[in-house]
């Protein structure tokens, strides 16, 4: 990056060199007519003291003025390319901070997706294990249950069976008034 500075000092002898070529033209140019009786003619006493007046004021202005405000615009130039780097740079680290950061959830995320998969299956097989145990036992009390009603009623028509035949006699011998064991 080229300093204005560096920049100005070709420039002001670009500028020095016209003006002393229009001067020159200025001092060996033809009177003018115009207007028929108008001449415009140099004056050359006034160009030369113009023309000295201008190198007299030229350097101190260079040095007091010009040379230290174009210091101080390089100087703002390069605070400002300073910044932009820096900007830049914080730019960076926030945008490296934020990609950390979302990586980090992203991990936590499915850290806690296969910890939720994980209980669940734990869950599933703990349900399917007292399902099954459940149902083992309710079908184990199931066939204890047939065999306690096929035996009650077993015993039930055991019992039925000689109360019917002690009936059955007693009713015998009511409708023929007589005893039947003899």
């Amino acid at each position: 990056m080229t300093s204005l500075a560096a920049r100005a000092v070709p420039a002001a002898f670009a500028f020095a060199f016209a003006l002393v070529v229009v001067l020159a033209q200025a001092l060996v140019a033809l009177p003018a007519q115009a207007a028929g009786t108008l001449e415009l003619t140099p004056d050359l006493v006034v160009t030369v003291s113009l023309l000295v007046v201008f190198i007299l004021i030229i350097f101190p202005l260079n040095s007091l003025i010009f040379r230290p405000l174009l210091r101080v615009m390089d100087e703002r130039e390069e605070k400002i390319a300073g910044a932009k780097q820096k900007a830049e740079r914080v730019a960076q680290q926030a945008q490296e901070a934020l990609d950390r950061y979302e990586e980090s959830i992203r991990v936590a995320h499915d850290e806690a997706t296969a910890e939720r998969r994980r209980k669940l299956d734990v869950a599933r097989a703990e349900m399917q294990d007292v399902t099954s145990k459940a149902k083992t036992d309710a079908n184990s009390d199931i066939v204890r249950a047939r065999e306690e009603l096929s035996a009650s009623l077993g015993e039930a028509r055991q019992t039925l069976r000689g109360s019917a035949e002690e009936l059955a006699g007693l009713a015998a011998e009511r409708i023929l008034g007589r005893s039947l064991s003899s």
